[in-house]
């Protein structure tokens, strides 16, 4: 895809750009390198309906967890330049949203493999038990 047809379609560039770049939240996977498994569990790991419910299990908890947290910091943003214990977190938050949203728009514009989101992965997993810890304190 050139210059010249991304200019003469370009809403469908940035449609199609931003739907590659949700395939970064699917990073949960059954079958995703050279893991060699033990017969009993490569037979679970094999399953349609567990890989693909395990997909889309992760996938809805990292997407929830994103807006969760991208709401808490657009809340909070006043606290962003404030010395105060809330003041880090939302500052630690902030700057995992950015490591994160930068990860997914720069891996974008291309065809995306599910191991590229492997190095955010652990920002996903702080995101996911951040969320959880608010709904649970509430």
């Amino acid at each position: 895809m050139g210059i010249a047809s991304i200019a003469h379609n370009p809403f469908q560039y940035a449609f199609l750009t931003m739907l590659e770049g949700f395939k970064m939240l699917f990073w949960e996977s059954t079958r995703i390198g050279f893991v060699v498994y033990p017969t009993w569990l490569e037979g679970i790991f094999s399953a349609t309906f567990f890989k693909n419910t395990l997909r889309i299990t992760i996938f809805c908890l990292t997407f929830f967890a994103l807006l969760w947290t991208t709401r808490d910091v657009w809340r909070d943003k006043d606290k962003l330049y404030v010395e105060s214990p809330q003041s880090l977190i939302c500052r630690l938050l902030f700057s995992m949203l950015i490591v994160i949203y930068a990860n997914i728009v720069l891996h974008a514009p291309f065809i995306i493999e599910t191991r590229y989101a492997l190095p955010i992965a652990p920002l996903y997993l702080i995101t996911i038990a951040y969320t959880a810890n608010q709904i649970l304190k509430k």
